[in-house]
């Protein structure tokens, strides 16, 4: 049940995106005997993973990387399993989960320090997972080079975990990580020779789920599984409370506005660099503004084409439309809390996580990061961040 059409080499492909001579004659034959469109939900079937062990980056400071090819059906509860009783990983008191730019993402030095120096804080004091895309672009990169910054200063003998979630079928040379039975290790080449659409992984990660729908060089399919385990983590107890997740967002476009949608919706706080570029500063524009002037639709458009410049040319009339109404959801779950709304917090990024997690009550937070001449931390704010630091440095959890 496969239908084929002429890729740019000439070479047939299917809706999939793999080539016709990556399917089995049987699975050919079907197509063409019921000439029915490839359809995900009836056209793909699981087997046992064959791709799952260590990675050797071949990096001189770091360790082997566990990872493993997963189903995106997979049961997040399986997943958590993995982590913790497979791969030996210590239940996480907190997750930071960072999104945002891929491609065309440039990060400000100041603004690089501010969050290199913070990611690292909270991870080490805390001892959180630090959960990201997996791959060596934008955001996920700066992760992967703050955490070799850390390993490099050698200033701290625990280990930071980083767990990439990335979508297998636009990982390059993954061919290299596939073994019946395993691959201890799997020694994987970082380059860009025959690349084309696809990405590699990054070689800061300590950890990787690739996630599997059955498709080649579609990006995006690891979003909902991503999803549904940082919300089955965020739902765990240990000693009576709640592990807290904290969306950390850089920059951004249609699909990291999306994460925050979904993230608000499950009552996870956001907090948002100001100044790392496009969503991110529509958002913090649009959130600053929301007291002293009406969110309409033409100011969101405006900011927009503000922040994405030229990328702004790139949007539909529908991702136009869709991003209006995402930011307008998102300044509506603002209006109902804003008692308790941060707008400004302490040059201190790690604080502002630390206050995220302290406010997530009912309705999710947008935390704007501001620099130090707006701080307007009053007491009630600087009693709940000890608090928070006590919990959490302290092993409260």
């Amino acid at each position: 049940p496969l239908s084929f059409f002429p890729a740019k080499d000439k070479e047939e492909v299917c809706l999939c995106g793999n080539s016709k001579t990556k399917h089995t004659d049987k699975a050919i034959k079907a197509g063409e005997s019921t000439r029915e469109t490839w359809n995900k939900e009836k056209h793909v079937c699981n087997a046992p993973t064959d791709a799952f062990g260590d990675i050797n980056f071949r990096s001189f400071w770091q360790k082997e990387s566990k990872y493993a090819r997963v189903s995106v059906d997979t049961s997040p509860k399986l997943l958590y399993e993995l982590l913790t009783e497979q791969w030996k990983l210590d239940p996480p008191k907190l997750v930071i989960s960072v999104t945002g730019g891929a491609k065309k993402f440039f990060l400000k030095s100041h603004l690089k320090k501010v969050f290199y120096r913070g990611i690292i804080k909270i991870a080490q004091t805390t001892g959180a997972w630090i959960i990201t895309g997996g791959t060596n672009v934008g955001v996920m990169r700066h992760v992967g080079l703050a955490m070799s910054d850390c390993a490099l200063s050698n200033t701290t003998q625990q280990k930071i975990v980083a767990i990439g979630v990335a979508p297998w079928g636009v990982i390059h040379n993954r061919a290299a990580l596939v073994h019946d039975k395993g691959c201890f290790p799997a020694n994987y080449v970082i380059d860009t020779q025959g690349q084309r659409d696809l990405t590699y992984l990054d070689n800061n990660h300590t950890h990787f789920l690739l996630v599997d729908d059955g498709t080649n060089g579609h990006y995006g399919v690891e979003i909902p599984l991503r999803a549904k385990l940082e919300q089955y983590i965020s739902d765990m107890e240990i000693n009576g409370i709640k592990i807290p997740v904290v969306c950390v967002v850089l920059d951004g476009g249609l699909g990291t506005l999306r994460v925050i949608c979904h993230a608000i919706r499950n009552n996870t706080p956001c907090v948002i660099l100001e100044g790392s570029g496009r969503m991110a500063d529509v958002i913090a524009y649009v959130f600053e503004q929301r007291e002293s002037m009406t969110i309409s639709n033409d100011l969101i458009q405006q900011q927009m084409e503000k922040f994405f410049n030229k990328d702004f040319k790139n949007f539909t009339r529908q991702d136009i439309e869709e991003c209006e109404k995402m930011v307008s959801e998102v300044m509506m779950f603002q209006s109902m809390t804003s008692s308790d709304t941060l707008w400004s917090l302490s040059p201190d990024f790690a604080d502002a996580i630390l206050l995220a997690c302290c406010l997530q009550v009912k309705f999710a937070r947008v935390i704007k990061f501001a620099p130090p001449f707006v701080q307007k931390l009053g007491v009630q704010l600087n009693a709940c961040l000890k608090v928070v630091q006590t919990s959490l440095f302290k092993g409260g959890f």
